[in-house]
């Protein structure tokens, strides 16, 4: 394994641990691309955590997009562990730009965005950022892809990590959800369980459940994260919709994959 592959592959088991899991699914011979796009998806998702401010954000997100134009008119990918593994990636599997590019634009939303207006603006961003991601996947298997798995997947993992939003005063929820549980977006670090809360989360849920019960996907790797997905859902349910209940899911690796 070339050291560009092994800094994605680890990079991804380190982050997203859940797409590394699923990944395990694939055959040996597409992990290495699919590692490259899932380290590329962590870059441009944890801007606004390692940025200054949201001019600084764009800008980082910028070096990528120009990076993809770049290498999609003929250049080489600069001397970046993830940019030269995700060239390869791109060159052996022809992906489609305009999914890196989706991608960037949903990031480009991070660096401004306050509260969504509604579930369906929510629902629209879970979709936004990790759809493309399927669709990218979808390719480097030479399957199907599934239409509402990024939906479901994004925002079962919003619900998950709202202790971790809230810790970092980074509002996800509605302004209708919002004035429900009686804090305004600023006021997003003192969110804490009520019934207020779980009644906004099993909104979400039933959303994420909704879109995961489309999905009958034909690759391995699709129908691991539909019932690693499912598995999640199941313990949202079983922590009564409180996000800081949540407990972790035994045995997922093991469940999801069997």
């Amino acid at each position: 394994m070339d050291t560009d592959t092994a800094y994605c592959r680890d990079q991804v088991e380190r982050y997203d641990r859940d797409r590394y899991i699923v990944t395990l699914a694939a055959p040996e011979a597409q992990r290495p691309a699919l590692w490259a796009v899932y380290a590329f998806a962590h870059e441009i998702a944890k801007t606004r955590e390692v940025t200054r401010d949201a001019t600084a954000g764009h800008v980082r997100l910028a070096w990528w997009r120009e990076r993809l134009v770049d290498f999609y008119a003929g250049a080489p990918m600069p001397a970046h562990d993830v940019a030269r593994a995700l060239g390869h990636a791109i060159t052996n599997y022809a992906l489609d730009r305009t999914a890196f590019d989706a991608l960037l634009d949903a990031r480009s939303f991070d660096m401004d965005q306050g509260a969504p207006a509604s579930i369906d603006g929510l629902i629209a961003y879970a979709g936004a950022t990790n759809t493309p991601l399927v669709h990218l996947t979808a390719q480097i298997l030479g399957s199907a892809t599934p239409a509402h798995l990024g939906t479901a997947w994004g925002l079962t993992g919003i619900i998950r990590a709202l202790p971790w939003l809230s810790a970092q005063n980074r509002c996800v929820l509605p302004m209708p959800m919002m004035h429900d549980i009686g804090l305004m977006p600023e006021q997003f670090h003192h969110l804490k369980t009520s019934p207020a809360l779980s009644a906004c989360v099993k909104q979400i849920a039933d959303a994420a459940q909704n879109a995961l019960d489309f999905e009958r996907p034909d690759a391995r790797l699709f129908r691991v994260q539909v019932k690693m997905c499912g598995l999640y859902l199941k313990s949202i349910r079983s922590a009564g919709y409180d996000p800081f209940a949540l407990q972790p899911v035994p045995f997922l690796a093991l469940r999801a994959f069997f």
